[in-house]
């Protein structure tokens, strides 16, 4: 991992202020120069301790619908198929993800056999979703795949570091959203990707979508306001910037008391995302939770925190054993 300052690492996840120079605006507030913040950012992505530093976007509020989806399959015999499957580009996230020995003993007494240990999520507009799961399917046969869209999200504001602040996510916004204008279009499709970095960030972005730099952060302000942009921030690849031990959690929870426990899980510092999703015959969970850490040791750590302040049991840990993709959403 670069050796950047923690500070520095969380405040360009959080995200950079909508003004004419945003890294100086930054810089300030962390004590430092603009010059710094900028070569800190321009290692991190040279290094691929980050995979970018652009837009982060609501799926949802973007018109896509997503899922997590999971199948049983033979392992190296389906191999092929995976490859082929991660050529659809909206598919994201794709693991492998099973026990891993170094938790082996906080797992219950479960059949390893029987769960599923393909891992991925689709995200399109519908038409487009429900076509890309029929060819998932297709190419996974004779192996069932289960679909499993968020009921509630309890977090999904990803910021790794020990100094990161352990914050639910806001409140969802449920109004309807006209289309995307054409200028909204195009700042996303460059805000998609990783925009250069320098002192006028946005006049940069603005040059690149063809208006001009007030038109562009006003045209930000309002998607942020209506929940379609999250924040513009550095997207950090996990592994590379230090947090090797991670697993998606999984326990089940009474209807009554999932809100209250999906709450208090997310608060949880070694929580990254945490929803509601529905469970099947599959895979009987419905309280997911995504925990990352440096170590095994730390995570262990975390993990015994968070059970027993909630007084979980009878949970899953599925560790990520392999990643064949991990990219952003393409949204225009």
């Amino acid at each position: 991992m670069s050796e950047v300052p923690e500070p520095i690492l969380v405040a360009l996840q959080q995200g950079l202020p909508l003004c004419p120079r945003p890294f100086a605006a930054a810089a300030q507030a962390l004590g430092i120069s603009e010059e710094t913040l900028l070569e800190h950012a321009a290692k991190l992505l040279e290094t691929g301790t980050a995979r970018r530093l652009g837009g982060i976007f609501d799926s949802r509020r973007m018109g896509f619908t997503t899922a997590l989806c999971a199948a049983r399959i033979e392992f190296p015999t389906d191999e092929p198929q995976i490859a082929e499957l991660i050529e659809d580009p909206h598919i994201t996230h794709c693991y492998e993800r099973g026990n891993h020995e170094a938790i082996a003993d906080l797992q219950g007494d479960l059949a390893w056999e029987s769960l599923p240990n393909l891992w991925f999520t689709y995200g399109a507009e519908q038409t487009a979703f429900d076509a890309g799961l029929a060819r998932a399917r297709r190419l996974l046969a004779p192996a069932e795949i289960v679909v499993l869209p968020a009921i509630r999200h309890f977090r999904t504001h990803v910021i790794m570091g020990r100094q990161a602040p352990s914050t639910a996510s806001p409140a969802m916004h449920t109004n309807e959203l006209p289309p995307l204008s054409e200028t909204e279009r195009r700042v996303v499709q460059v805000l998609q990707g990783t925009s250069q970095l320098c002192p006028e960030f946005y006049q940069s972005v603005a040059a690149q979508v063809g208006i001009s730099r007030d038109q562009l952060l006003a045209t930000l302000q309002d998607m942020v306001a209506c929940g379609r942009l999250k924040r513009v921030a550095l997207v950090l690849r996990h592994r590379s910037a230090g947090y090797a031990a991670n697993a998606m959690c999984g326990w089940h929870i009474a209807p009554a008391q999932m809100a209250e426990m999906g709450r208090e899980l997310a608060e949880s510092p070694c929580v990254t995302h945490c929803y509601e999703r529905p469970p099947s015959a599959m895979y009987p969970f419905n309280l997911y939770a995504m925990m990352h850490a440096r170590t095994w040791r730390e995570f262990r750590k975390g993990y015994g925190k968070a059970v027993e302040h909630l007084g979980l049991s009878g949970g899953i840990l599925m560790c990520s054993l392999r990643e064949f993709k991990k990219t952003s959403p393409v949204y225009a």
